[in-house]
C-alpha cells in the first residue's frame, strides 16, 4: 500500500517538475521567416509589349507585366497591386524605369517626369495578398504606363518592390486605435523584382516640336467690337498660320463633335475678368443657365468625325481660318468690367478608336501625322470691356399689411432695373423670356402655402435708366401663379418665407436671379 502511494507521489512529482522546468516549458508556435532570396530567387517579373513597338516617342506604349512562380512546390503570398501603388502610396510600389544608351554604349537613366493625379487612393492592402501557386502567374495592374525619351535606343524594365509597410484603414473607418499588422504577409521580408529589359530604338523626327512652335501661330479675334453686355455670347474665329517661308507643315483642320475623348486638335480657352478693382482672375465657367440654359451648340455636332480625314498640308505663308463654336467664352461676366481670352490649339497624338471604343494601333491610328510630334500653340489675348447693366431685386412691400395677404404681389415686388444709358430688349415675340418665381411657407391669411411659377414675358422694353415692377407689368403672365398648402411633410430644411426670382431669355448665356427671406409671422 505505501508502496504503491510512494509511485503514486512520484508520477505526480515527475508530472510538476516537467510543468516547471524552464527546459520543457511549451514555446508558442512562431512562423520562421520567408526569406528574401527565396521571393527573388522563385518569383520573376516578365514584361511584354502588347500590340506595336513604338517607333517614335510620342506612339502609345502597351507593357504588360505578370509575376510568375518558378518555383516546382513552393506557394509564396504576395500582395496585388492596387489604387496608390503606382505612387508609392501603399503596398506595393509598382513601377517602370527608363535608360537610354549614349553614343559610346554607356546607358543611364531617365529622371521620370512629374505626373498629377487624384490624392485619394486604397490603403487597405490585406484584402488584396494572394498565394502564388507554384508555377502560377498574376497580371500586375495600377502601373502607369512610361514616358519615353524622346529619341534614341532605350530598354524599359518594370519593378515590384514590397517593403512590409502597414496598411491603412479601409475605405471609410479612420480608426488608428488598433494596428492592423501586416496580415498573411507577417513574417515575409522586404523583397524586390525586376523583369528583363524591352529594348527598342526611338526614331528622331523628320521636325522637331519646337519648329512646329516656332513655324505655326495661331491668332485669336473677337466677332465686333466695343464692349458688351454681359449676357451676350460672344463670337470669336481663328486664324492658323504657317510663318515659315521655306517650309510646310502637316496640321490637322480643327472639327468640334459631341464625344471628343481621343479628337484631335484639341482647342481650349482660358478667360480671365477684371473686377473693377484693377485685379484680373480666371472666370468661372456656367455650369448651366435657367430654363433654356446657356447657348450651346454642342448637341449640333456630329458624334465623332475621323480627325485623320482633317489633316492638310499648311505650305509656306499659308493661314486656314475657322470658328469657334458658340459653347466658347461662356463664363461668369454679370460682376466683370472687362475680359479677357487666349485660346489653345493642341496636337496630342491621341489615336483613333474603333465603334467599340478601342484605340487603333499606330501607323495607320495617327494617319498623316503619324511622324508628326504632339505640340501645342496659344494664341494672343484678346481683351474688351463689360457691361452689366440689369439688376433684379426682389423688395418686401412696406405698404401693404402682410396680415391680409392673399396672393404674392401683397408680400413683395420683383423689381428690373436697367442701370445703363441704352434702353434693353427683355423679351421678343421671336425670343420669349420667362420669369421663374419660388416661394415656400408664406402666410396669406392663416394659411401657409408654397408658390411657384414659371410666367411668359410678352414684349417688353426696359428704357434707360429705368425700372419695371415685372409682377405688375402687363406683359409678365401674373394670372399663371399657382399656390399650394405646404405639406406637413416638407423636409426640415425648408427655409419659411424663403423667396427666389429667375429671368432668363433664350440666347443669353445667364439668367439674373434673387433671393429674399421674408418674415412669415
Amino acid at each position: 500500500m505505501q508502496s504503491s502511494h510512494s509511485l503514486a507521489l512520484g508520477i505526480v512529482g515527475f508530472g510538476l517538475s516537467l510543468a516547471v522546468s524552464p527546459q520543457v516549458l511549451e514555446r508558442p508556435h512562431v512562423a520562421p521567416a520567408m526569406q528574401r532570396e527565396d521571393f527573388e530567387r522563385d518569383l520573376v517579373l516578365v514584361a511584354r509589349i502588347e500590340g506595336a513597338t513604338p517607333v517614335y516617342s510620342w506612339w502609345p506604349l502597351s507593357i504588360t507585366v505578370e509575376i510568375v512562380n518558378r518555383s516546382p512546390s513552393k506557394s509564396y503570398p504576395i500582395v496585388m497591386p492596387g489604387d496608390g501603388s503606382d505612387a508609392n502610396w501603399r503596398e506595393p510600389h509598382v513601377y517602370f524605369t527608363i535608360e537610354i544608351q549614349a553614343q559610346d554604349g554607356t546607358w543611364s537613366l531617365v529622371l521620370p517626369r512629374g505626373v498629377g493625379r487624384c490624392g485619394n487612393y486604397d490603403p487597405y492592402w490585406l484584402d488584396e495578398i494572394v498565394q502564388l501557386a507554384p508555377g502560377a502567374s498574376q497580371r500586375l495592374q495600377w502601373m502607369r504606363e512610361p514616358t519615353l525619351p524622346d529619341h534614341g535606343r532605350v530598354r524599359v524594365r518594370a519593378h515590384y518592390v514590397y517593403a512590409a509597410r502597414p496598411p491603412g484603414p479601409r475605405w471609410g473607418e479612420d480608426d488608428r486605435s488598433q494596428p492592423l499588422g501586416l496580415g498573411g504577409m507577417a513574417g515575409v521580408e522586404p523583397f524586390a523584382l525586376v523583369s528583363a529589359p524591352l529594348e527598342f530604338v526611338l526614331q528622331t523626327p523628320d521636325t522637331t516640336r519646337a519648329e512646329i512652335e516656332r513655324d505655326l501661330a495661331i491668332e485669336l479675334v473677337r466677332d465686333g467690337a466695343g464692349p458688351a453686355n454681359s449676357w451676350e455670347l460672344q463670337r470669336f474665329h481663328v486664324r492658323l498660320t504657317n510663318k515659315s517661308v521655306t517650309r510646310s507643315h502637316l496640321v490637322v483642320r480643327p472639327s468640334f463633335v459631341k464625344k471628343d475623348e481621343r479628337h484631335e486638335p484639341r482647342i481650349s480657352e482660358v478667360v480671365r475678368v477684371e473686377l473693377g478693382d484693377g485685379r484680373w482672375q480666371e472666370a468661372n465657367n456656367i455650369m448651366g443657365g435657367f430654363y433654356d440654359g446657356p447657348v450651346d451648340d454642342r448637341y449640333l455636332r456630329p458624334d465623332r468625325l475621323d480627325w485623320r480625314t482633317q489633316v492638310i498640308e499648311l505650305r509656306p505663308e499659308q493661314a486656314i481660318d475657322f470658328e469657334l463654336p458658340g459653347s466658347f467664352a461662356q463664363h461668369e461676366f454679370h460682376e466683370a468690367s472687362a475680359a479677357a481670352m487666349v485660346v489653345e490649339y493642341a496636337y496630342d497624338a491621341r489615336t483613333m478608336c474603333d465603334a467599340k471604343g478601342t484605340p487603333a494601333a499606330p501607323p495607320a491610328a495617327l494617319g498623316a501625322m503619324a511622324a508628326i510630334p504632339p505640340f501645342r500653340l496659344r494664341s494672343n489675348e484678346v481683351t474688351w470691356p463689360v457691361h452689366s447693366p440689369l439688376h433684379l431685386e426682389i423688395v418686401p412691400r412696406a405698404d401693404r399689411d402682410l396680415l391680409r395677404a392673399t396672393n404674392l404681389r401683397d408680400y413683395l415686388r420683383i423689381v428690373l432695373r436697367n442701370e445703363g444709358e441704352e434702353p434693353i430688349e427683355i423679351s421678343s415675340k421671336e425670343s420669349v423670356a420667362k420669369l421663374g418665381v419660388s416661394a415656400q411657407g408664406l402666410l396669406f391669411g392663416k394659411d401657409a402655402v408654397d408658390v411657384s411659377a414659371s410666367l411668359a414675358i410678352g414684349p417688353l422694353v426696359i428704357p434707360a435708366r429705368g425700372e419695371i415692377s415685372l409682377l405688375e407689368d402687363p406683359a409678365v403672365e401674373v394670372g399663371r401663379l399657382s399656390t399650394s398648402p405646404v405639406d406637413p411633410r416638407s423636409p426640415k430644411w425648408l427655409e419659411p418665407g424663403r423667396v427666389e426670382a429667375l429671368l432668363h431669355r433664350p440666347g443669353w448665356i445667364h439668367s439674373f436671379s434673387s433671393v429674399q427671406k421674408l418674415t412669415t409671422k
